[in-house]
């Protein structure tokens, strides 16, 4: 802002007063004040720019003020605004330019809330769509864990029947070996018997 110093803040107000529209936007173009510092320009009864437009009756003023975001609701000492002093006045161009503003930003608002109710119904659609993914992958994580149990309880009955089957392998190999000795003995047998014959025969 120090490149503004070399004008007292009073030209400006002096320009808005004058009705001065050409050289208060050359001025403000050319310094590229904030919104707020433009706001801070005010006359010794609390004016800012805005109210001297508009009590200057100058409607274009009005609207590029407006345009550029100059409060139309700031007080003066008098405690009155702007359009206050719009509506006291009763220059119609002026008051157009009030009103044709705030219509726009009433629209804007309206836009901006059927923009936010779009956005909450997809947000709703959204939730939807998570609270629904989320029961899914609840049931899914509930078969997988029976799947689990289910896979545990398959896997100890297999191991049982390992068990058993091995078990069961070396009870037959003892009934084979068992029955070797078996054929063993009934051969022995069977060769005593036969010499016992033989020998009952010679007699």
């Amino acid at each position: 802002m120090s490149m503004f110093n070399m004008f007292d803040s009073k030209s400006l107000v002096r320009m808005a007063s004058d009705g001065n529209l050409t050289d208060l936007k050359f001025t403000l173009s050319k310094y590229n004040f904030t919104c707020s510092y433009i706001n801070s320009f005010k006359d010794n009864n609390n004016n800012n720019l805005l109210h001297l437009a508009t009590q200057c009756e100058n409607a274009e003023m009005v609207k590029y003020l407006l345009n550029i975001g100059v409060s139309h609701i700031a007080l003066n000492k008098f405690n009155k605004s702007p359009w206050d002093l719009a509506v006291m006045i009763r220059n119609k161009e002026v008051i157009n330019e009030y009103v044709t503003f705030m219509g726009k930003k009433s629209c804007d608002h309206l836009s901006e809330l059927s923009c936010l109710r779009k956005d909450n119904l997809a947000l709703k659609e959204s939730l939807a769509i998570e609270q629904k993914l989320n029961k899914d992958n609840s049931v899914r994580i509930n078969l997988l864990g029976n799947a689990h149990i289910e896979l545990n309880s398959l896997r100890k009955k297999n191991t049982e029947l390992v068990e058993e089957n091995t078990a069961l392998r070396v009870s037959l190999k003892r009934s084979r070996d068992d029955n070797e000795e078996l054929q063993q003995s009934n051969k022995k047998l069977k060769l005593s018997v036969q010499t016992l014959m033989e020998s009952t025969k010679k007699k």
